[in-house]
């Protein structure tokens, strides 16, 4: 399995509004600037989220985005399904979207892919997007200072 842009916005937009919605509706323009998204890539991923059921809009002055269903019912796994398929990393071992793969050929290849979509499958179906707006936003790794980038190294080299 491996995110597209796609679930990327999905899933930092549905954050941005569980943490911001308190205040009101949330804004398109208040996602994008927020987490340095393209616009009109966003309002498409917002229309999906939408029609969908995940999200409503409100129009006007001070309108916006809020949710459509609870946060804490939305998990990590619907929203990645949804823009992406499949969490499995190859068809022949997905609950959901199962296609005949060459894999099929060795049961040993088979059975670790199944365990690797398994454990994916748990994690994301466990969290949900409330679970997740919980937890502070900090900076990411790319954008921490080189001297916490070193001591990441060396951590990691023990």
């Amino acid at each position: 399995m491996r995110l597209t842009t796609k679930s990327h916005y999905a899933l930092l937009a549905l954050l941005h509004i569980a943490r911001y919605e308190r205040s009101g509706p949330v804004t398109c323009e208040s996602v994008c600037e927020h987490n340095s998204l393209s616009k009109k890539y966003l309002e498409h991923i917002l229309r999906t989220l939408k029609h969908r059921g995940y999200i409503a809009t409100r129009r006007g002055a001070g309108g916006g985005y809020t949710f459509a269903r609870p946060a804490h019912t939305i998990t990590l796994a619907e929203i990645v399904r949804l823009m992406d398929g499949a969490l499995a990393p190859v068809e022949s071992v997905s609950t959901h979207f199962y296609a005949r793969t060459l894999i099929e050929q060795e049961p040993g290849l088979l059975r670790v892919f199944r365990d690797i979509r398994d454990y994916i499958a748990r994690r994301l179906e466990r969290l949900t997007i409330a679970d997740m707006a919980r937890i502070p936003r900090t900076q990411s790794r790319h954008h921490a200072p080189a001297a916490k980038k070193s001591a990441v190294r060396s951590s990691r080299a023990v």
